[in-house]
């Protein structure tokens, strides 16, 4: 029966290669789009949000900066949330600074020996933020023009990470060790380069998921699947066919968002909770940059759904209280405009492959040596 499985699934994934493949060929413009669009959100909204705290993770890491500071919080951590203090640093940076932050934390800590893989697969699951660019800039200022809205998404996204850690604190406390000593801080400039360069390999694998994330999405709109699934989530929530489709998209990768309805705040707790959930391309983004490290994503699509659908309540319960005296006009919200001529996103683009390239060389040639 197993074997059935694995042949059904191999026999699936070279279907969809094959179809990937005719699509691409059959619709080139609609595929150069949908990559450029997404080569545009990546270059104004990715890259700046998340590459210098991405770097900056590593360091703390890797110096044992965050194991040091980690200790002064470790039994209140531990009592509350189940979390050792190094563990609750980086849930409460992740929050702050993105996404990547956190994955690519537990994976240093996995790398070091000092977390399993199944707790590991929890805490990616809380070690979760959309990052100040993409809640400041696309959807506070570009969709709203207010701060008011930024200030409301980060609260309900921080409410439902603080509520989820709650709930799975029960959990949390049975594999619980006391935040270690360690060894001291010991930070050098090596480690700095070699830290800047894998928040530059781990973003360069962000990017080029989103924009191969833009082909799937692009098919999915060709076939009607989200049309069709845009007309129900408008029967059941009353929203706009136009943004049902857009909050469809948004699910499917999050920086899609900035095609929503500029300056309409019944959008907004749809907005607190696509930035909570992250979309299925965040899932898979995260699963790139731990380089497989967590085995399952289950846990991490159940622990996102979660989050996201208690950020809408939040959103939808404390928005009043915060654009009461908001008042939007067209002039104020305006979207990022992406200049063709410029040659900076192909630049940027080149710099990542590179990266890519190297750090393929590189494990290649240490796996290599270390065999001989």
């Amino acid at each position: 029966m197993k074997e059935m499985i694995k042949k059904a699934a191999s026999a699936a994934k070279m279907i969809a290669a094959v179809l990937a493949a005719v699509y691409c060929i059959a619709e080139s413009d609609r595929v150069s789009t949908a990559v450029s669009g997404a080569a545009e959100r990546c270059i104004y909204v990715v890259v700046p949000s998340l590459f210098g705290m991405t770097a900056v993770s590593s360091i703390l890491v890797r110096s044992g900066i965050c194991r040091s500071f980690g200790r002064y919080a470790d039994l209140p951590a531990r009592k509350l949330f189940g979390l050792n203090g190094e563990e609750f640093g980086i849930f409460l940076l992740s929050m702050i600074a993105g996404y990547p932050v956190g994955a690519k934390m537990l994976a240093a800590m996995i790398d070091e020996g000092r977390l399993g893989n199944r707790r590991a697969e929890l805490l990616g699951g809380l070690c979760f933020g959309a990052g100040p660019a993409f809640i400041n800039g696309v959807a506070a200022q570009q969709l709203y023009g207010s701060a008011a809205v930024g200030r409301v998404i980060f609260i309900s996204a921080a409410a439902s990470n603080l509520l989820l850690a709650l709930l799975l604190s029960p959990f949390l406390r049975r594999g619980s060790t006391p935040c270690g000593r360690g060894g001291g801080i010991h930070l050098t400039t090596q480690m700095m380069t070699e830290c800047t360069v894998s928040a530059g390999h781990s973003l360069a694998g962000v990017c080029f998921m989103i924009m191969a994330f833009s082909v799937v999405s692009s098919a999915l709109d060709l076939i009607g699947a989200v049309p069709a699934a845009g007309k129900l989530l408008s029967c059941a929530s009353g929203t706009s066919g136009d943004n049902s489709r857009q909050i469809i998209r948004a699910i499917l990768d999050v920086t899609a968002v900035g095609g929503l309805e500029h300056g309409n705040y019944q959008l907004l707790p749809y907005l607190c909770g696509l930035a909570s959930f992250g979309g299925v391309c965040v899932i898979f983004q995260i699963q790139a940059i731990n380089g497989g490290r967590l085995r399952r994503a289950a846990p991490l699509v159940l622990l996102r759904g979660t989050a996201g659908a208690a950020s809408f309540a939040v959103g939808k319960l404390i928005t009043p209280y915060f654009i009461q005296n908001e008042t939007v006009t067209v002039s104020s919200v305006r979207a990022a405009v992406h200049k063709a001529q410029s040659p900076v996103p192909s630049l940027m683009l080149i710099i990542m492959v590179l990266m890519l390239i190297g750090g393929a060389e590189g494990s290649r040639s240490r796996a290599h040596k270390n065999a001989s």
